[in-house]
């Protein structure tokens, strides 16, 4: 006869420690995202990737501001975004990214692990982040890559690789020198002059039936140096690999062509290679990074839509308290 009562008093206790393990989670994070009990630590790791680069998010304060929070939790939103859609498509993140999230998370690990530490990110949560933006990439290719939803046809990725990227040989000089001090000082007009006339003489050996191998050999033995054309340099339009004025003076000669170039601090003898006899190895090497300077600023369009349709909720003491932790360790650094 007391086996219901108590049973059923069991029961309620059962139910009232889950109410009150819930009620506790709802006030355990920062912010709620649609219902999501986002980790501080997740918020932790955006907020200091916002705080280490505000010009990235449009910010030029200098220290942690409500901006700031709102560029942090927009992240957090993309995060979750993110996840949702990929679990959405019912994607899968395959060994090979798996391996490289592992590899890449242990090297950052033990590059940074004490500053991590210090802020109050953790390998595992490091490790979520990084698994976020391997399913990002594999979100972006099932809209864009073959047999995606939106694939982009291959004539109009290799049209923008050959409009914006071009191959080249090239032996290169500087129109600069070490002076005793050990500064970087330009050459005068008389070495400026000897070295033209020198890239000069090259350009015409070129001309004269020479390969870009041994015009290059010649010149840096004279340099003391050693020379080796070797594979194609590929440059992208806009590139910062190479003095400005540059990428355009090469694009403008025909495949084959040689001609001497001056940009910057520097004087190049250039052979433009033509990248289109060996598509395997020149475009395809490039082919996803043409894809992403395609449609990236599309797909971030789609993520961010997506995330500012979810509802942030704050829990003002908790937010609060945990941005004076950070402001705290950033303190302690400085």
């Amino acid at each position: 006869m007391l086996k219901k009562p108590i049973s059923a008093l069991v029961y309620i206790i059962v139910l009232l420690f889950a109410f009150s393990a819930c009620a506790k989670n709802e006030i355990e994070s920062a912010i709620n995202i649609s219902g999501l009990n986002l980790s501080d630590e997740v918020l932790i790791y955006y907020l200091d990737k916002v705080s280490s680069s505000p010009e990235k998010y449009g910010l030029n304060e200098n220290s942690v501001s409500g901006n700031y929070i709102d560029a942090a939790e927009q992240l957090c939103a993309e995060y979750a975004a993110v996840n949702t859609e990929f679990q959405k498509r019912s994607l899968a993140l395959d060994t090979e990214h798996k391996t490289e999230i592992s590899g890449g998370v242990s090297n950052e690990w033990r590059i940074y692990s004490s500053y991590y530490n210090k802020i109050g990110v953790s390998k595992q949560t490091l490790t979520k982040i990084k698994t976020s933006f391997a399913k990002r990439d594999v979100l972006f290719n099932s809209y864009y890559g073959e047999g995606g939803s939106s694939e982009v046809p291959e004539k109009v990725i290799k049209d923008y690789f050959y409009a914006n990227y071009v191959g080249f040989f090239a032996v290169n000089g500087y129109m600069t020198a070490t002076d005793e001090t050990g500064k970087t000082v330009s050459l005068d007009d008389d070495e400026k002059a000897k070295l033209r006339a020198k890239f000069n003489s090259m350009l015409s050996q070129l001309n004269n039936g020479q390969t870009i191998d041994e015009v290059g050999a010649a010149y840096a033995k004279e340099q003391d140096s050693t020379f080796n054309a070797g594979a194609v340099n590929v440059l992208k339009k806009d590139s910062s690999e190479y003095p400005e004025g540059f990428y355009e003076k090469v694009a403008a000669l025909d495949s084959g062509k040689s001609a001497v170039i001056e940009a910057g601090d520097y004087i190049f003898l250039v052979v433009k290679a033509d990248m289109s006899k060996d598509d395997d190895t020149y475009f395809n090497a490039h082919r996803s990074a043409c894809l992403k300077q395609l449609k990236s600023a599309e797909f971030d369009g789609i993520i961010s839509s997506a995330a500012e349709s979810y509802k942030i909720t704050e829990n003002t003491e908790r937010l609060n308290s945990l941005i004076e932790e950070y402001k705290a360790t950033q303190r302690e650094g400085s």
